[in-house]
């Protein structure tokens, strides 16, 4: 019964997640002024995962009274992403109020699509996924653990025109596994966090390397990108860890700066003594954004374990790709494969991997990951790490 009483409330959500979220704005910052600094510049840039999230655990919650476990996990998880905007625990209660209200509010401007019945079950579920997240923080503050993280950028490589390598110095920071995402903000990216996946573990004088590349239209990626040394970054909790697979042979197949999750994977293999044995296929749009494809050469040269299989979209480099006072690079210079994510995947395939890790942008993981189906590669031997995952809040049908 539940999940007939929620199902048209999630529909309403997706349909309308803006004027949802403004509303909830309205009266989140008429009664809680200081929840302001929370968002962005403009309130339109930030919180924009809000109607989805609460649709997807609507969609998911489940009978009776009791949530799914799984979606109870995950906004426990939320709760302690919170922890970095200074979110108060006590807050939580009034938060579901007011998103209670505001679904009641959305509704009515809609011409009351929805029942009474299916509004007091998303207010039911709406306390529960509050009380969840509530619990979770306080549960962090009383165990010690830092809600964010400060560091400093300490170098900046800038290694094509768009795509820089950043180093940034924490000086106590969170235990992070290989391909888990970090949200960081900056004291110039106006309260917008981005989710980036350090390429190496942090050593013990706390340094981490993340590669940024700007994203065309996107909000902050450009700010990022654009780092300079001695730039105040803080570092959030880290997201949900990837599950890699246990196995003899792996392939990972990174798109851009999905090859900072890629390394973040191998490196983690250097002192294991029962590493499987793996095939790296890096994939760039032009050979000069093979960026780090020297050190990945090394690697193979050192490492029996280990081999690299380079792919360019182009044979040489548009006249705006290097950065400035480089040259155009050809694929040739740099032993690349010239070819799209279809060639990438055969590459990946022609390995025999038992199992395959792939990384970027959502829309090239999404086309390799259908290309590698048609290869023959099982579903539940693949693990996915998106750029866009992260914040990812899938209806139903597109799970």
């Amino acid at each position: 019964m539940s999940v007939a009483l929620l199902a048209p409330v999630a529909s309403l959500l997706r349909q309308r997640p803006e004027e949802f979220r403004n509303i909830v704005h309205e009266q989140l910052f008429a009664r809680h002024p200081q929840a302001r600094h929370v968002f962005g510049v403009t309130a339109s840039r930030g919180h924009a995962e809000l109607a989805p999230a609460l649709a997807w655990a609507l969609e998911r919650a489940g009978e009776g009274p009791r949530i799914n476990d799984d979606v109870l996990a995950r906004m426990r998880r939320l709760g302690l992403a919170h922890r970095r905007h200074g979110f108060p625990i006590d807050l939580y209660e009034d938060f579901a109020a007011i998103v209670t209200q505001s679904l009641a509010e959305l509704n009515s401007s809609c011409g009351a699509q929805l029942s009474d019945d299916s509004l007091h079950r998303a207010a039911e579920v709406t306390e529960a996924l509050c009380r969840a997240m509530a619990a979770s923080a306080h549960t962090a503050d009383m165990s010690g653990i830092a809600p964010a993280y400060a560091a400093m950028v300490t170098q900046v490589q800038r290694v094509s025109a768009s795509t820089s390598i950043v180093r940034a110095r924490v000086q106590s920071g969170p235990e992070i596994s290989p391909g888990q995402a970090v949200p960081v903000s900056a004291s110039y990216a106006s309260g917008l966090w981005r989710p980036l996946v350090p390429a190496t573990p942090v050593n013990p004088a706390g340094d981490m390397e993340f590669h940024v590349t700007n994203v065309e239209g996107g909000q902050a990626s450009g700010l990022f990108a654009a780092a300079r040394v001695g730039d105040q970054w803080t570092l959030g909790a880290p997201l949900q860890p990837v599950e890699f697979p246990h196995c003899s042979r792996l392939g990972l197949l990174s798109f851009g700066t999905g090859l900072a999750a890629a390394e973040s994977l191998i490196f983690s293999c250097l002192d294991n003594l029962s590493r499987p044995s793996v095939h790296l296929t890096m994939v760039a749009d032009s050979p000069s954004e093979l960026y780090d494809l020297d050190r990945m050469q090394r690697l193979a040269r050192n490492a029996r374990w280990f081999d690299v299989s380079p792919i360019s979209h182009s044979e040489q480099d548009q006249w705006w790709v290097p950065r400035s006072g480089r040259p155009r690079l050809h694929a040739r210079d740099v032993n690349a494969e010239v070819g799209d994510a279809s060639l990438a995947c055969e590459r990946v395939m022609s390995q025999a991997p038992e199992a395959v890790v792939i990384a970027g942008p959502d829309d090239a993981v999404t086309q390799a990951r259908s290309c590698l189906t048609q290869l023959g590669l099982p579903e539940d031997a693949m693990r996915i790490v998106s750029f866009q995952r992260h914040g990812r809040w899938p209806a139903l049908n597109e799970d």
